[in-house]
């Protein structure tokens, strides 16, 4: 394998894996494409592209999302009353 190639499956794998990420973290905190999308000002779409891999995650989304986890993660919990 040439080194290109071994770069190019590198890459991929790596996109794969950010992918990945993007759906179990999504899921994780119990959010739908469309709650995701709207959080981060993008099109529902765009989310579902993103996870499909027909579009590139941008650089900038792991800081986003994190923001996004500790801003849900601040939220008080609902307590019924009985």
């Amino acid at each position: 394998m040439k080194k290109e190639e071994r770069k190019e499956k590198k890459d991929e794998q790596k996109e794969l894996a950010k992918r990945k990420q993007l759906k179990e973290f999504r899921e994780r905190l119990d959010m739908t494409q469309g709650e995701l999308a709207e959080a981060l000002t993008v099109a529902i779409n765009t989310i579902s592209r993103w996870e499909l891999g027909t579009r590139s995650i941008p650089e900038f989304l792991p800081l986003a999302l994190e923001t996004i986890e500790r801003r849900k993660n601040k939220k008080p919990q609902s307590t019924a009353k009985s």
